[in-house]
């Protein structure tokens, strides 16, 4: 499960951000993944990328030098066939209410993860989101960029349980067969918090992104990944920072 919060503001403070993403990426640990990187021929998008045969050069979150930002955010459960967008560029092929598009915006502030739909989240995004607009509220300073940066990565460390969350019970129940459970049901409560870590399964975050862009277009991307093979005593993180100024299409 991956978690998504963040901020825009196209009309900042010349000493705020214009643009605060943080992100948790869960996955198998043996899956294999490039690293924060530049690629393409022209170098314009920058992102981890998945190495695994069939998907290789895909990615979960990118962007380009020209200020676009993408995410995948899989939901877990039976599929649909639906597919409403909004003008935010939100797609999800769950959400069945065509009358209500809009993802819901607090403060300046979106927050997503593996819901079905994003009018009703999980508890840990709901609890992630009062914690990520109030570090934003008392963070958004480009002179506090470290404090910002602490306060983001103890947010998506964060591994409170919301074991008993309904949203989440009932969505890892739709995905019980014939009264056989899969990994999802049977590890809901690992999976609450926002950060996960299910080493019997070889199972967890193991990628935290930060994003930040100021008034004047000057971007940092951050990337933190854990390093596998996976040492419980000692784990071990790789970073890799990238900055440029955003361009003009």
């Amino acid at each position: 499960m991956c978690v998504l919060f963040l901020y825009y503001n196209d009309n900042p403070d010349s000493s705020k951000y214009r643009l605060i993403l943080a992100s948790n990426r869960d996955e198998k640990f043996d899956r294999p993944t490039k690293a924060l990187d530049f690629w393409g021929s022209t170098k314009i998008c920058l992102s981890g990328q998945d190495s695994q045969n069939e998907v290789e050069g895909s990615t979960w979150l990118g962007m380009t030098k020209t200020g676009k930002v993408a995410i995948l955010l899989n939901i877990l459960g039976p599929a649909d066939t639906s597919s409403p967008q909004t003008d935010v560029a939100y797609f999800n092929n769950r959400e069945n209410d065509l009358n209500c598009r809009d993802v819901p915006m607090d403060n300046n502030c979106i927050c997503l993860s593996n819901a079905k739909s994003a009018k009703t989240p999980f508890q840990k995004v709901a609890k992630g989101r009062e914690k990520f607009i109030e570090i934003v509220e008392n963070f958004n300073y480009k002179d506090k960029k470290s404090e910002l940066t602490e306060k983001l990565l103890e947010l998506l460390r964060d591994k409170t349980k919301y074991a008993d969350d309904p949203v989440l019970q009932s969505q890892a129940e739709s995905t019980v067969s014939e009264g056989n459970e899969t990994n999802f049901a049977k590890n809901r409560d690992k999976l609450s918090s926002l950060y996960v870590y299910i080493p019997e399964l070889g199972y967890g975050t193991r990628t935290h992104s930060i994003i930040t862009m100021d008034f004047d277009g000057h971007c940092e991307y951050l990337e933190k990944t854990l390093l596998t093979p996976v040492d419980e005593e000692d784990m071990q993180w790789n970073d890799t920072l990238l900055k440029f100024d955003i361009e003009t299409e």
